[in-house]
């Protein structure tokens, strides 16, 4: 039989933006919102987050997310436009778990079903090959030429 781990792709890492809350207020803020207590980082809501990243990526120099505010992302700092007060910004790359080991699968082939083909036409010969047994499943999205 062959034993081989099935592979488990690896997810991309999930990007929060924060910004620093002053300490006393910090109880105002659902649990759900704070990214770092001690350090008083608050996540931006999910709608302001994509429309940071998407201007981090972009390489934008500012952004305004929300009503009312602007965003340096050089400086890494927001600042409430009315009154001019600042903040400081972060970007968390947040790596996801690493997968479990995969549990490895046993598959036992019986050689004597397989049916191998005398030889190959010319025009696939040198093209990549599969070996298929009885119950195995192929699904073709694009017919040959």
């Amino acid at each position: 039989g062959t034993n081989q781990p099935l592979e488990q792709p690896i997810p991309p890492p999930k990007i929060q933006w924060c910004w620093q809350e002053t300490a006393c207020q910090m109880h105002l803020h659902p649990s759900g919102m704070i990214h770092d207590h001690n350090a008083c980082w608050v996540k931006y809501d999910a709608h302001a987050n994509d429309e940071l990243e998407a201007a981090f990526q972009q390489q934008k120099k500012s952004v305004s997310p929300m009503k009312g505010y602007k965003i340096d992302l050089r400086k890494m700092i927001q600042t409430k436009k009315t009154t001019g007060f600042e903040r400081l910004v972060i970007r968390e790359v947040i790596q996801p778990p690493a997968p479990e080991a995969a549990t490895p699968v046993t598959v036992d082939i019986d050689w004597e079903a397989a049916h191998f083909a005398p030889e190959l036409p010319e025009e696939i010969r040198d093209e990549p090959h599969m070996l298929l047994l009885p119950g195995d499943v192929v699904q073709v999205s694009k017919n040959r030429s």
